[in-house]
């Protein structure tokens, strides 16, 4: 897709709050909001952003609460 369908679209961000131990739920959560994004997001301009807390793990190294918090408050 062109940059310029990309900047034009509007982004929200989704945060999904939930236990380590449900990994695969939180992988099919992303790619339902992937596949929810080639389809209807594309039809209407939106781009969903996935985001969760180790989304926040990966940038920090470590997992703080409060950065997470943060996130959170960030997000649609």
């Amino acid at each position: 897709m062109p940059a310029q369908h990309t900047r034009d679209k509007r982004r929200i961000r989704v945060f999904i709050a939930s236990p380590g131990d449900l990994a695969p739920e939180r992988r099919t959560f992303k790619e339902g909001i992937d596949e929810l994004n080639r389809g209807f997001g594309d039809g209407a301009a939106i781009e969903f952003i996935p985001l969760g807390w180790e989304d926040m793990l990966a940038s920090t190294g470590r997992r703080v609460q409060t950065l997470i918090n943060q996130e959170i408050d960030t997000c649609d």
